[in-house]
């Protein structure tokens, strides 16, 4: 006779067995799709080449980077993930601003993609706070830019708001420990109330956005991966109107 815990393990084997199904199924779509667009672009450009003029060629080679970006996005994400499986490798803590963190890579974004600087970004700071953290600059830099990749796919018309704020996370009763708390607020569709808690697993896709067209669920599991390391927290919740909210707890020192 199965126990109730024996169904709760039966139930998360099949729910990772389908959350596999699925990678297995995009995987193929993923790395075909851009390899089929740059290759394309490539041809039409080298075919058309004298005929074509400077802002003609501008969107082909635009198409190309676009199409080798998101090749590129994809293989990161897989080699990082398998990386991540055995643990995270040993991180390198230093004192840095989270304010100039953050604005490099929105400088970032924002000297790249068209469709990025369409988007938006927009940082909130509150006043008189600390904004130097112990942290790896390189990694989290890159939970954060798995945020945003997830906001720019999703987000709708935008902008994105990240907000930064002195926060207080209990850790057990009675104990907290200090940093700083920063929020990603976009406009997009969110998630079902339902899936939030399974919003970080590998290889998961909300069923608002999953349409076997993009990405490969890897990104946010990176990010918490990389949040937990730094002893802080990662969550989302839906916004009261429209879009969701990502926040990345980060404390000051790290023990």
């Amino acid at each position: 006779m199965q126990t109730t815990n024996d169904i709760t393990q039966l139930s998360t084997l099949e729910m990772f067995e389908q959350l596999e199904k699925n990678f297995l199924a995009n995987i193929n779509h993923e790395i075909r799709t851009p390899i089929h667009g740059a290759s394309c672009n490539s041809s039409f450009l080298l075919d058309s080449w004298e005929e074509s003029t400077n802002e003609e060629k501008k969107v082909y080679a635009e198409r190309i980077y676009s199409s080798i970006k998101r090749l590129t996005s994809l293989i990161d994400n897989l080699l990082d993930y398998n990386s991540l499986k055995s643990g995270i490798p040993s991180l390198k803590f230093d004192t840095h601003n989270i304010k100039n963190l953050l604005e490099d890579i929105i400088k970032e974004y924002q000297s790249c993609d068209s469709e990025e600087k369409d988007l938006g970004f927009r940082i909130e700071i509150e006043e008189r706070i600390n904004l130097d953290i112990h942290c790896d600059k390189s990694a989290i830099t890159q939970a954060v830019q798995n945020i945003y990749n997830n906001a720019i796919r999703y987000a709708g018309e935008g902008p994105v708001v990240t907000k930064v704020r002195q926060y207080q996370l209990e850790i057990k009763p009675k104990k907290n420990i200090e940093g700083v708390l920063l929020s990603f607020s976009d406009k997009g569709i969110g998630a079902p109330q339902s899936e939030l808690e399974n919003i970080f697993l590998p290889f998961y896709q909300n069923s608002r956005t999953y349409k076997g067209d993009g990405g490969v669920g890897l990104g946010l599991t990176i990010a918490e991966k990389i949040i937990t390391a730094h002893q802080g927290k990662i969550w989302a919740k839906n916004n009261s109107s429209e879009g969701i909210s990502f926040f990345i707890f980060i404390p000051y020192k790290q023990n």
